[in-house]
């Protein structure tokens, strides 16, 4: 028996529900447990879901209860005004924190190539269109704005291939009333350890969805009602359950009932829990052997093929039986059939080995513990505001008009008075004998006006509703006279300020099921599979095989291309602000920056290496980007200019060289010598002055050249050159001696 009798202790694993009717003992057990559970969470989370409830509602125009309407419109004759306040105000506030959704990059815990990389990030992006997840995510931001309640998104995979839409992954946001979680205190459900969900399924979709039970399913649901077993002899036979509990549950699940066959189908309630089991896992230990370092649940999914590839790529892991907390999984109607109780097909484990529900939920805001949100915040202002309107349509409606006053007996047809005020050209007679003073003294039209008190309550309950929800007029989009861009920017960031909180949390939600969708990856694709891709990067579509394997010659396998599952894949967000509207204001800074001060830093060096410099000093991340780019093209510009002037230096020098060659051998053709005299290196100071001082030349004796040495003159070449020589020399022999002058200095 899996039920302990002395501690009324019931063990959901040791459950076998094969083959058994819902009158056996451990089926009753089960279900009466699995009720229990289901109510007092009901009860948890109904205040939260009754406030959910009434401002969806106002979100849809029905603010006045029925029995307001009925007194409104039977009994006072009153117009029922119910604005819609609630849809601009939170259609505006999901707007601006969808822009301020930001975004993230996919990383591993272990090795993979930029292929699977690169693989792995455009998969996610083909998930994203796939299964609508913008528009999901969209729908859990507006649903959990407006109720304050919890917003759950359910991961899971296709029954059927006829259900499959990509590869098996299905993504489903729960209504917020449809589930009930255990409590929890992290906005994004990391740290929830139990879920309960709600449908309602035909009979023949219980046995497509349970084609182990179809037995049960049929001969339960089959047989005629007197042979059926009642919810409450189910109840009142399952052994260790105290008189209060069996009370409790036989009033629920009896009124429940009454609900579920309402349209025909039944009510479905399926049970993710965490439970201790000994299973087949793949357990690394130390070098020692003596402790556990890591272990992993290999999808149940997997084939004994995939299984010893995987193995054979993960030697450090071995295959055996092991006490692990794993996700168990109870599926029941309400009538008392146990359709599935197993092991879930999901098994993944946070850092500190409890199992993670495949879900990811959105909270906007967690005060002591309750779920809140803007909606519920909002509300007693929007019922007031129903209020105010209403009364004051009646009072301008009711309460105006004209009235007439007139003295009695001085009207003849006083009967006739409501006719004739109502046609074009009524008749009055006045009686002279009982009006001696004419019209004016025995008839007066008095003016009513409208209470303006109600209008003016509505305006003020309108200014209530922005400070405290601080959607104010920038942030729906309404446009202030004489205000500029920059200064409606700023006012829209202060207001979302506010909700900090809530964008914060929806980005970890964000952040919760891109982890999810990487989690998944081994359980979707588990075999050789082709899938069409759309590569963004390359503007195309391709077509990848994932886990494809490649065989040797001896027909082993050898290698498994692009395996998505031999790496552990996690996505995380980018540091700092990478949202819209963060990235827009960067760019409106950078414009000003660049039209202001970029200039000024280009006129002041023109290789841009002081404008780099600059830009990779500023916290604007885009002037960073950009600074880095133009270092970039700074440093090679600067080497170009280098290598180019030295080019030039070393052409002009030989062009001198050529020069003075040409001259010298001009000369030499002519029969003519030079020499250098002192007169002319007063031309170049610096080496008059280093041959003076050296004493090759004699300053005392004429500007002499002389030899150190002796002191003696030296004889000029000069007077070697024949006297016909002179009035011949050509003007460019001056030139021609000063080129090599020029290249010594």
């Amino acid at each position: 028996m899996s039920v302990d009798r002395e501690t009324e202790i019931l063990y959901e694993p040791d459950v076998k529900i094969k083959d058994k009717s819902i009158d056996d003992e451990d089926v009753r057990a089960l279900y009466s447990k699995c009720e229990l559970v289901f109510q007092n969470l009901c009860t948890f989370w109904k205040p939260v879901i009754s406030e959910g409830k009434t401002c969806m509602n106002y979100m849809r125009g029905n603010i006045f209860d029925q029995t307001a309407r009925d007194i409104y419109e039977n009994v006072q004759k009153k117009i029922v005004i119910e604005p819609r306040i609630l849809k601009p105000r939170i259609n505006s506030l999901v707007g601006q924190i969808m822009q301020g959704k930001r975004s993230g990059r996919i990383i591993t815990e272990g090795g993979a190539s930029a292929e699977e990389m690169r693989l792995a990030n455009t998969i996610l992006k083909y998930f994203e269109s796939s299964t609508k997840e913008a528009f999901l995510l969209n729908q859990m931001l507006f649903n959990g704005c407006t109720t304050g309640c919890p917003q759950v998104l359910w991961f899971d995979y296709a029954k059927s291939p006829e259900m499959d839409q990509i590869a098996g992954l299905i993504m489903d946001a729960l209504r917020f009333d449809t589930f009930a979680l255990a409590p929890f205190n992290m906005a994004d459900g990391s740290d929830c350890r139990e879920i309960i969900r709600m449908k309602r399924c035909s009979d023949a979709e219980l046995i497509e969805e349970n084609p182990d039970q179809e037995d049960v399913i049929t001969r339960h649901y089959g047989l005629v009602k007197e042979d059926k077993l009642d919810v409450s002899a189910i109840i009142k036979q399952t052994a260790g359950m105290s008189i209060e509990d069996a009370r409790f549950l036989e009033y629920n699940v009896i009124a429940g009932l009454c609900d579920s066959n309402r349209d025909g189908r039944r009510l479905v309630l399926e049970r993710l829990y965490p439970v201790i089991v000994d299973a087949k896992v793949a357990i690394s230990m130390d070098a020692e052997g003596d402790s556990e370092l890591d272990y992993q649940i290999l999808p149940p999914k997997w084939t004994e093929k995939r299984t010893r590839e995987w193995q054979a790529q993960n030697p450090q892991y071995k295959i055996s039986n092991h006490k692990i907390n794993a996700l168990w999984m109870t599926r029941w109607t309400r009538e008392g059939v146990i359709l599935q109780n197993k092991m879930h097909w999901f098994q993944e484990t946070t850092d500190k080995g409890e199992p993670i529900l495949p879900i990811a939920v959105f909270v906007p805001q967690i005060i002591d513990g309750v779920p809140s949100g803007p909606g519920p915040d909002d509300s007693p202002l929007v019922l007031m505001k129903a209020i105010s309107e209403t009364e004051a349509l009646h009072d301008i409606r009711c309460g105006s008009g004209d009235v007439l006053a007139y003295m009695r007996g001085s009207v003849v047809n006083f009967e006739e008075i409501p006719t004739e005020l109502s046609i074009g050209n009524g008749i009055m007679q006045l009686d002279p004998t009982h009006a001696p003073g004419g019209i004016d003294a025995n008839l007066k039209f008095l003016t009513r006006n409208p209470n303006q008190n109600y209008l003016k309550y509505a305006e003020k309950t309108e200014q209530e509703l922005d400070k405290t929800d601080l959607i104010n007029r920038g942030i729906q989009g309404q446009s202030v006279t004489n205000q500029s861009g920059i200064a409606k920017q700023t006012e829209i960031a202060r207001a979302i300020v506010g909700y900090s909180i809530i964008v914060d949390n929806f980005n970890q939600t964000y952040q919760r099921v891109k982890n999810m969708e990487c989690l998944l990856v081994p359980y979707v694709f588990t075999e050789d599979q082709t899938i069409q891709l759309a590569d963004d990067d390359k503007q195309q579509s391709e077509q990848v095989t994932v886990n494809q394997t490649e065989y040797d010659l001896s027909g082993k396998p050898k290698v498994v291309a692009n395996d998505l599952s031999s790496v552990k894949w996690r996505w995380r967000l980018v540091p700092g602000d990478d949202s819209l509207t963060a990235r827009q204001q960067e760019l409106n800074e950078m414009l000003i920056f660049w039209n202001t001060a970029a200039p000024a830093l280009i006129a002041q060096d023109e290789t841009l290496a002081t404008l780099a410099s600059v830009m990779k000093s500023m916290s604007n991340r885009t002037a960073k980007e950009i600074g880095k780019m133009i270092e970039e093209k700074a440093n090679v510009k600067a080497q170009q200019l280098s290598q180019q002037q030295m080019m030039t230096v070393m052409s002009d020098m030989q062009l001198k060289q050529a020069k003075a060659q040409a001259e010298m051998k001009k000369a030499d053709k002519f029969g003519y010598a030079f020499s250098i005299k002192p007169e002319d290196l007063r031309m170049y100071p610096e080496v008059y002055q280093m041959m003076v001082g050296a004493g090759f030349i004699n300053t005392a004796n004429g500007n002499k050249f002389q030899l150190p040495s002796q002191g003696q003159p030296m004889p000029a070449q000069a007077e070697q050159i024949p006297q016909q020589a002179p009035q011949q020399v050509p003007e460019q022999s001056a030139a021609a001696i000063q080129q090599p002058m020029d290249m010594m200095a």
